[in-house]
């Protein structure tokens, strides 16, 4: 079947369907004279590359230096990440943080997220980006006590727990997310962890207009820092598709 008769890229991590393959960035899709590569020889491109790169820092008091590896992850041509976004009130008024509406506010966000960078060694000009708007899709919504694929990392809140974890065909990983928080009102402090469910997780939806919750991992840990007078989110609300009845 089609399935069956996929091609693979990445060594094997990604796989598409044939028809797909016309749909590949032109570095990948291509030999260096534009004539198409053979299926089978796409299973050596590389979509992204990683690495890692000896730093080191000085200590300024006695000089002493300390080593440390910074990891990269490279794309090729025409490739890269993506996310999307389910517009709900797209135009409703924002003009309190001086956009428009919700659409225009994360375009904004987003111009300023892509100067600062994304991950670490961003002083060294790492993590810049730029986004490309794709099409609009028309996806299937997941219904109360059907099945859903999560698109997103989801945090349950425990009244969700019984329908979406304990449903019949759920299928889940989970995440420990830490990271870094940035502020203009104190030092950057390592943000509180929380586990999240994965990524292409299988779920039972629940019967709620938003599924999910927000977590508030403001650091506490080190008084010396000083506490941030603001809370630090980190979103656990679900975005995913529904799935048919099997």
């Amino acid at each position: 079947n089609e399935a069956q008769s996929g091609v693979a890229l990445q060594s094997g991590v990604l796989w598409l369907l044939p028809k797909e393959v016309e749909k590949l960035p032109a570095a990948l899709r291509l030999k260096g004279a534009g004539s198409p590569r053979p299926l089978p020889a796409l299973l050596r491109q590389k979509v992204w590359e990683r690495s890692r790169t000896p730093r080191v820092t000085v200590d300024r008091i006695g000089s002493a230096s300390n080593i440390f590896h910074a990891g990269h992850t490279h794309f090729a041509a025409g490739c890269g990440l993506w996310f999307g976004v389910e517009w709900r009130q797209p135009a409703q008024n924002m003009t309190a943080v001086g956009a428009s509406g919700y659409r225009d506010g994360l375009t904004k966000a987003l111009a300023v997220l892509g100067d600062e960078g994304l991950g670490g060694e961003r002083s060294a000009g790492y993590g810049v980006f730029t986004t490309t708007p794709g099409e609009a899709l028309d996806l299937p919504d997941p219904t109360p006590g059907g099945v859903a694929w999560l698109l997103s990392r989801y945090l349950p809140t425990p009244a969700e727990l019984s329908v979406t974890l304990g449903h019949a065909q759920a299928a889940y990983q989970m995440t420990r997310v830490g990271g870094w928080v940035r502020s203009l009102d104190g030092a950057d402090q390592r943000r509180k962890q929380v586990m999240l469910l994965n990524e292409g997780s299988l779920i039972g939806w629940p019967a709620a207009s938003t599924v999910g919750a927000l977590a508030d991992l403001r650091p506490d840990y080190n008084a010396t820092l000083g506490e941030l007078p603001h809370p630090v989110y980190r979103s656990g609300l679900a975005l995913a598709l529904g799935l048919a009845p099997q």
